[in-house]
């Protein structure tokens, strides 16, 4: 018997006699502590053949339960490569759809790069039509149990009428077909209204994401109107008036402007009226884009990814930043994962203002990674190539990190590269993130 390729194992920083299994694949948290059951000779002693205890031997079987330890002649990468076709590539139960009503914005942040790129894009009555019926025929076809709707842009609450007549009428349709829906958006906040939200509640409007880029002083000045106005107060506000209505995902961006900022921000919304509606409060470093990739762009488009490349003062700030919203009490993110997102899903797939398809929202406006139109039935070549093509090369099948990541985010190979055919390998930001992660769980599990 062997161990599996995606087991990852860490001692406890405050009692070494403490140690957490993780399998990346199964997602899996064993913790060991008891001394006389160490994984870490557990595992030795199955790869050299060494005789073994009663107790050992017991834990061994329990192990293989759980597919954390294989026999000798199983295949573990044709195992994961059947996970990720079934469960990732082909999934039928979740269907998921982020639409762009527009990329026009009322914000005029000075760290976005659509500001240089951006054009008027508006979803025309025509075309609110011809997505509706796109969403309708693929429901009928695939019969999902649930849909996700997720509202992008540009600044999405710009054109309301798009959200309503969308949402109102996929939730008849969803209805209809004995399918769960719920539906968000991510919206800089600032025409949020009690109206509007009391409005699409009863048909699926569960959620949103707020950025929020340092207290009020630093915010600021980095999330401003056109006219230089800044906007935190008008956020906060709307955020107040909705409290107990959604569910709230706390994002921000920093830099060395305002990131010392960061930590009374979330001081401040840990005692704002909405806290107990923050379900995640997540912040990133501010990343530098390819001129020359946005300079080649159509349509323009801000970037959706949560995780790009981070270097090691990047890493630094996010943990830290992490371990003070943990110490506050505000919820923070649970699994360490840059993927599969829903780049991989043949299922999941992002509609722009003038119907084209794309596979990932970032790609908005790049017409030659379009996969499609709302009036196609099926994808286009590119759409076809994008879900099939490999997405991770031999050296990455060696890694225990393959299951979070899958060769990482594709908008980042096509920055810092051109091309979606080469990996995006995050291996130091995974290695430090899940160790951050499994000293959290040997803590929580310790407790029960």
């Amino acid at each position: 018997m062997k161990p599996s390729k995606f087991n990852i194992i860490s001692s406890s920083k405050e009692s070494p006699n403490k140690i957490l299994l993780y399998n990346t694949l199964h997602d899996h948290r064993i913790l060991f502590d008891d001394p006389e059951l160490n994984p870490q000779i557990l595992f030795e002693k199955l790869k050299n053949n060494f005789s073994m205890s009663e107790k050992e031997s017991d834990v061994v079987s329990q192990l293989k339960e759980m597919g954390l330890v294989l026999d000798d002649e199983v295949d573990e990468q044709a195992l994961f490569d059947s996970w990720y076709h079934e469960k990732i590539r082909e999934r039928t139960d979740v269907m998921q759809v982020t639409i762009l009503p527009t990329m026009n914005c009322n914000l005029a942040c000075d760290y976005c790069f659509e500001n240089d790129v951006r054009e008027n894009g508006i979803m025309k009555p025509e075309m609110i039509s011809q997505t509706i019926d796109w969403m309708t025929q693929r429901l009928t076809n695939i019969r999902p149990r649930e849909l996700h709707m997720t509202f992008f842009g540009g600044e999405p609450l710009l054109h309301p009428k798009a959200i309503r007549e969308i949402s109102k009428s996929m939730w008849s349709v969803c209805e209809s077909l004995n399918i769960e829906m719920a539906f968000g958006m991510v919206t800089n906040g600032v025409l949020l209204t009690p109206e509007f939200v009391e409005e699409l509640l009863p048909v699926g409007f569960r959620w949103i994401k707020i950025t929020f880029d340092g207290d009020r002083e630093a915010h600021d000045k980095k999330r401003i109107k056109h006219n230089r106005e800044g906007t935190f107060d008008i956020i906060y506000d709307n955020l107040c008036k909705i409290a107990g209505k959604l569910k709230v995902s706390i994002g921000g961006n920093f830099d060395n402007d305002n990131y010392a900022s960061m930590f009374s921000l979330v001081d401040r919304i840990r005692q704002s009226p909405f806290a107990n509606d923050i379900v995640s409060a997540r912040f990133k470093p501010i990343m530098k884009i390819n001129p020359d990739i946005v300079s080649g762009r159509d349509g323009k488009v801000t970037s959706f990814c949560e995780v790009c490349s981070f270097n090691d003062p990047q890493i630094n700030g996010i943990l830290a930043l992490q371990e003070k919203t943990r110490s506050t009490g505000l919820p923070v993110q649970k699994r360490p994962e840059i993927g599969p997102c829903e780049y991989h899903s043949r299922h999941s797939l992002t509609i722009g203002p003038d119907g084209s398809l794309y596979k990932c929202p970032a790609f908005v406006g790049v017409s030659h990674l379009a996969a499609g139109h709302v009036r196609d039935e099926k994808y286009n070549a590119q759409g076809e190539t994008q879900v099939t093509m490999p997405k991770w090369d031999e050296d990455c099948e060696s890694c225990a990190y393959l299951p979070n990541c899958c060769g990482g985010c594709r908008m980042n190979s096509v920055n810092k590269t051109g091309s979606l055919e080469v990996k995006s390998c995050e291996g130091n930001y995974l290695s430090r993130s899940i160790e951050d992660f499994m000293q959290q769980e040997i803590a929580r599990l310790s407790e029960e």
